[in-house]
């Protein structure tokens, strides 16, 4: 008899990249990848407590398990703690990515 049993349970991170650097002016790209079962994830970002939607210079493109995060033209109010969040029906999960300057 098969003892498999199916599961499920809220999205689950990859573990996180070293922090994001860019100087002024650059473009940068961060990413936010999970795993879920159901994986029917939806993907949101923010800063400061502030949901970030496409607009301006910044665009977000999501699929099943990633969300990237662009930033077009860095300025310096960008850098600073990204909250990457995903959802599905059983529950949210959050995580940190950081964008730092570049240079020593």
């Amino acid at each position: 008899q098969n003892s498999w049993k199916s599961f499920s349970d809220r999205p689950t991170f990859y573990p996180p990249p070293d922090p994001y650097r860019a100087v002024i002016g650059a473009d940068v790209s961060m990413q936010c990848s999970a795993f879920a079962v159901p994986d029917i994830i939806t993907f949101t970002w923010s800063k400061n407590g502030t949901t970030l939607t496409n607009s301006g210079r910044f665009t977000i493109q999501s699929s099943a398990e990633t969300s990237v995060l662009n930033i077009t033209g860095v300025e310096e109010g960008d850098y600073g703690a990204y909250n990457c969040t995903a959802a599905n029906d059983k529950g949210t999960s959050s995580t940190t990515r950081t964008l730092q300057p570049l240079g020593p």
